[in-house]
């Protein structure tokens, strides 16, 4: 804990200045929730930036490349529904609960184990498979209320998935700077 020691009888409003900054110091509770908010819409933007905290290019995913699109927004559900901010007097926090975060976020291995089972593709009404329209070589799957389709069995070895790190938490310099902004707006005389 800090302490200052100061005689400031004769100067009134310095009193009144370092009162003021030693009581918002004691409740950080809404600087705390507009670094947490503030840093929360950072986070987010990364996503559109395709660019790590420290300012680092994302590399593109070969599905993203594909499909003409930016990596890890398929379809924004993870940017748009799985982040949250919160704070207190104490602390500002920002995530994610998305289970898939920390794997994009360090990158990593998925295992994906061996697997049988069975599969409903349409028939033509000559029962032959019904192809898919894009690519011939691919049959088209059945649901459940198709009446013209067959069961055919099917087994997948194992394999793994390498996942690139993509980060999107951390600090910018431009956060850095932000936080910096809204703390000396905040303990500043008459501050947010």
């Amino acid at each position: 804990m800090v302490s200052i020691t100061t005689d400031t009888r004769n100067l009134p409003e310095a009193q009144r200045l370092i009162e003021y900054m030693v009581e918002r110091a004691n409740h950080l509770g809404p600087l705390n929730l507009a670094i947490a908010q503030t840093m929360l819409e950072s986070t987010k933007d990364r996503f559109d930036e395709q660019q790590a905290p420290d300012g680092t290019p994302w590399v593109p995913s070969k599905a993203a490349k594909a499909a003409k699109r930016k990596t890890l927004l398929d379809t924004h559900h993870m940017r748009d529904n799985t982040f949250s901010a919160e704070a207190t007097d104490k602390e500002a926090r920002w995530g994610t609960n998305a289970v898939q975060a920390r794997l994009f976020q360090t990158g990593g291995t998925i295992k994906m184990p061996s697997r049988k089972g069975n599969v409903r593709l349409r028939e033509n009404a000559d029962g032959t498979l019904m192809r898919q329209s894009r690519n011939k070589n691919l049959a088209r799957f059945a649901r459940a209320n198709h009446k013209r389709a067959r069961s055919v069995a099917f087994e997948s070895g194992a394999y793994n998935i390498q996942v690139i790190a993509r980060p999107f938490l951390g600090l910018s310099k431009r956060d850095q700077s932000t936080i910096y902004d809204l703390t000396e707006d905040y303990l500043a005389p008459g501050g947010a």
